[in-house]
């Protein structure tokens, strides 16, 4: 498969790992469980000073979640910027799949770690897209790495 349309599928599935973070940021308070509903409740009412401000777990929490979604956001835009160049600059999007790589590797590791098996795999399928679309880069006729 190219590498533009293996970057464009990246796109689609980071969005889907976008949308799950969204999802579950927006029903994460969604439940039935009063062990849960006293989590959530102790961590919105504990309040303390962080430089100044007054922050409780949960603002930490909601920052978080919503900078992971939108990281993966934007990691999907450049996805699909790169499919573009990817025929014309293909040296330039082998290095620039390089960071990212490293970014959705920690994701994965982090995932499975202290989340469940669906980010986890969908983070391990982006990792191995962007392997694959660099693999594919490196056999480009074009493909030069300066340094």
């Amino acid at each position: 498969m190219k590498p533009k349309i293996l970057l464009r599928v990246t796109v689609f599935v980071t969005l889907f790992y976008a949308f799950g973070h969204v999802i579950g940021h927006l029903t994460r308070k969604q439940t039935t469980d009063p062990v849960d509903k006293e989590v959530i409740r102790q961590m919105e009412q504990y309040k303390f000073n962080v430089n100044g401000a007054m922050r409780s777990w949960d603002d930490f929490y909601v920052a978080l979640s919503l900078d992971s979604a939108l990281v993966l956001v934007v990691f999907a835009s450049i996805f699909w910027m790169l499919s573009g160049m990817v025929e014309k600059y293909s040296s330039v999007v082998y290095i620039l799949l390089w960071p990212i790589l490293m970014c959705l590797i920690g994701f994965t590791i982090t995932d499975f770690l202290y989340v469940f098996m669906i980010p986890t795999v969908t983070s391990l399928i982006i990792c191995i897209l962007i392997i694959a679309v660099m693999i594919q880069v490196r056999r480009h006729p074009d493909y030069t790495l300066k340094g």
